[in-house]
């Protein structure tokens, strides 16, 4: 895996809980709009028998949701770890604008007050220097 990879994973996992977190809510939203069946034209299955499965799957879906969440968070808060011991305060402010907040080279430049150039440059320095920490700190192979 490469340094840039790695610092992706960030990104990614932010994206992956969101979608989660969002799947848990449609299904929370499903099971609110179980309604009871008036009549006896009814089939086989009460309404209590739909809400009831519909909640096993909400709870089975959300207890999987949280496994997957904390090590969702554990990926962010590991690379979140790296971009904070990177020693250079500009490579740490491009790299968490461009990994943690996903902004655009473009944007880094116009923010850092830099060329579009610039910014490319430093951002392989950067690079570098998160190399050195991932390798120093967590080992990791990159």
């Amino acid at each position: 895996m490469t340094t840039k990879e790695y610092l992706m994973q960030y990104r990614r996992s932010m994206n992956r809980a969101n979608a989660l977190t969002a799947h848990i809510a449609e299904l929370r939203t499903l099971c609110t709009k179980i309604t009871p069946s008036y009549g006896g034209t009814g089939g086989s299955h009460s309404a209590s028998d739909k809400l009831g499965a519909a909640v096993a799957r909400l709870v089975d879906a959300e207890n999987e949701a949280a496994m997957e969440l904390d090590a969702l968070r554990k990926t962010m808060c590991e690379v979140d770890a790296v971009i904070r011991k990177v020693p250079d305060e500009r490579y740490r402010n491009l790299l968490y604008r461009r990994y943690i907040c996903g902004e655009t080279f473009e944007e880094i430049a116009v923010a850092m007050h830099y060329s579009w150039r610039q910014i490319i440059r430093l951002h392989g320095n950067a690079l570098l220097a998160a190399k050195d920490v991932i390798e120093c700190h967590i080992g990791t192979v990159v």
